[in-house]
């Protein structure tokens, strides 16, 4: 909060809480100092703030500034993933496997935004298949 208002910025409620947050799942890592990891995420969110395409001059922090973009189909890199996915024939279980880790993050962010912890995301996938089938 201190940040923010140095800063003249406005921001919407609870978005020192969803800093804590995040500074709590990094704390206990190697190189971590509050001090430096919150100026991190500020300026992290202060660029993102005056990167949107939305910005009209007034400073104010948003969700999307401090948790990134929302995970979506209509979050352009991921559509365009998808629609890299969907032009390859058959591999159902691996698209439906990808539209569940979407919804998985679509979860997270909304759970992250309203002060809740995200449910663990397990990253790792094991493709089985006969060689030279692409997976």
């Amino acid at each position: 909060e201190k940040f923010i208002e140095e800063g003249n910025w406005a921001s919407q409620p609870k978005i020192a809480e969803l800093v804590c947050s995040k500074l709590a799942k990094r704390s206990g890592r190697k190189g971590f100092g509050n001090a430096r990891e919150i100026r991190k995420i500020y300026q992290r969110a202060t660029n993102n703030a005056y990167s949107r395409d939305d910005f009209t001059g007034k400073l104010k922090l948003l969700y999307v500034d401090v948790a990134g973009d929302y995970p979506s189909n209509e979050n352009p890199k991921i559509r365009e993933a998808l629609n890299e996915l969907n032009t390859r024939i058959g591999w159902a279980s691996i698209k439906e496997s990808c539209n569940e880790l979407i919804n998985s993050a679509q979860n997270n962010y909304e759970r992250e935004i309203k002060g809740y912890q995200p449910f663990p995301v397990q990253l790792n996938r094991l493709f089985l298949g006969n060689p030279g089938t692409g997976k």
